[in-house]
């Protein structure tokens, strides 16, 4: 399920939409019984983490990657 849910997040960033990621993750076995409450938490989790490690790398492609968790976390709370 981490893998998948990691993966969502790389769709996102490479233009999918989180609707369209996450219709292709629920095709996967490891995907059954995962709860939108543990995405939605998971989401925020990567987003945090992602943000800080940004800002301790500096670098271009750390931010972006940051800012696409935060989005997709941001799209998970709507």
């Amino acid at each position: 399920m981490v893998d998948a849910a990691f993966l969502i997040i790389r769709l996102v960033g490479a233009g999918h939409s989180p609707e369209r990621a996450e219709r292709w993750a629920a095709g996967l076995t490891c995907w059954a019984g995962v709860s939108d409450d543990a995405l939605t938490a998971f989401a925020c989790h990567v987003a945090g983490l992602w943000t800080v490690r940004a800002r301790q790398a500096g670098t271009h492609a750390a931010h972006n990657r940051a800012a696409t968790a935060r989005g997709y976390a941001t799209w998970r709370n709507l």
